[in-house]
């Protein structure tokens, strides 16, 4: 749902309609995309599988490679990142993971891509991410979970972030 709504941009079109603009916005097909998973155990293999009935190119990334549906290419995270068109984040908490996503990994990615994470906070550096999000390095993020709940930083107040209350798993 979030990838969906980061690609065609619908959170921003309900905040220029409510603000009574009526824009339309161009945005992308999931088809046309390559998506860059990280963490595949049981909620990626899933998203995996949805992804596939968009026709989306899936890039994928774990500790430990699986088994996976065709079309699914194993890569190292560095290459991931640097081709992925949305970047999404499905990895436990651990000492491996915290700070997974920083300012050098930000970096390697397209200014014209995404990044969603509905893992864990403290797998994405929240400072740098809203730094690459304000200086357009990075197009837009999507957010489900923060070091600090409610949150109240910066990413809220950027509207290329499109943030959710810890929902994802409801």
């Amino acid at each position: 749902g979030l990838m969906l709504c980061l690609a065609r941009g619908i959170h921003q079109a309900n905040t220029l309609a409510h603000a009574g603009q009526w824009e339309r916005i161009l945005g992308w097909r999931l088809g046309d995309l390559t998506i860059g998973v990280v963490g595949v155990g049981r909620i990626g293999k899933a998203l995996i599988h949805l992804l596939k009935g968009f026709g989306s190119s899936v890039l994928a990334n774990d500790l430990r490679p699986s088994d996976l549906p065709q079309n699914v290419e194993w890569v190292d995270k560095e290459t991931l990142y640097r081709q992925a068109d949305i970047v999404t984040l499905h990895v436990p908490l651990t000492s491996q993971t915290r700070g997974l996503v920083g300012s050098s990994e930000l970096a390697l990615m397209k200014p014209s891509a995404a990044l969603v994470n509905t893992s864990r906070g403290g797998v994405v550096d929240e400072a740098a991410l809203a730094q690459a999000l304000r200086t357009m390095q990075l197009r837009a993020a999507a957010i489900d979970v923060f070091c600090d709940e409610p949150y109240n930083g910066e990413l809220a107040r950027l509207n290329n972030c499109l943030i959710t209350c810890h929902m994802g798993s409801m």
